[in-house]
C-alpha cells in the first residue's frame, strides 16, 4: 500500500453475529432468573386463597411445575418466551367471568420492561397468550 494511503475495513458482520450470541446469552440468562423468581412468587401455600389482583397461591404445584422459559429467533428478532404448562395458566393470568384475575406473568414483565412499557403494553398487546 502506497504511504499516505488509509484502508478501512468493514467488520460489523463479525462484530453483529458475537453481538447477537452474546443477546442471546443474556436472554436465555434472564429467563431462568425470570422463571425462579415467578416461581417464588406463586410458591406460598393455599389455604388461604389468593385475593384478586394478587398472584396465585400454590394449591396442586402444577403452575409453578409448568414453568419455563424459551429463547429462540422469531423472523430475524431474538425472542424470549416465559409461561407455565398447566392448563389454567390463562384463566388465572387474566381471570375469567367468575373469577378475577391473578396475575403472575404481567407483573413480571412489567417489572424487566419498566414502568414506560406498561402501558404501552396494555394498549399494544404486544403480548401473545397461546
Amino acid at each position: 500500500m502506497p504511504a499516505g494511503n488509509t484502508q478501512i475495513r468493514w467488520l460489523g458482520d463479525k462484530f453483529l453475529r458475537e453481538f447477537r450470541d452474546t443477546i442471546i446469552v443474556r436472554m436465555v440468562k434472564l429467563g431462568e432468573e425470570s422463571v425462579d423468581s415467578i416461581r417464588h412468587e406463586i410458591s406460598v401455600m393455599a389455604p388461604p386463597h389468593s385475593a384478586a389482583g394478587e398472584p396465585p397461591h400454590k394449591i396442586t404445584g402444577e403452575l409453578s411445575d409448568g414453568m419455563h422459559s424459551e429463547v429462540r429467533e422469531e423472523g430475524g428478532d431474538v425472542v424470549l418466551k416465559i409461561g407455565s404448562t398447566a392448563g389454567h395458566t390463562v384463566a388465572l393470568e387474566l381471570g375469567t367471568r367468575k373469577m378475577a384475575a391473578r396475575p403472575f406473568l404481567l407483573p413480571w414483565l412489567y417489572e424487566v420492561a419498566g414502568k414506560k412499557a406498561k402501558k404501552s403494553l396494555r394498549r399494544k398487546w404486544i403480548l401473545k397468550i397461546n
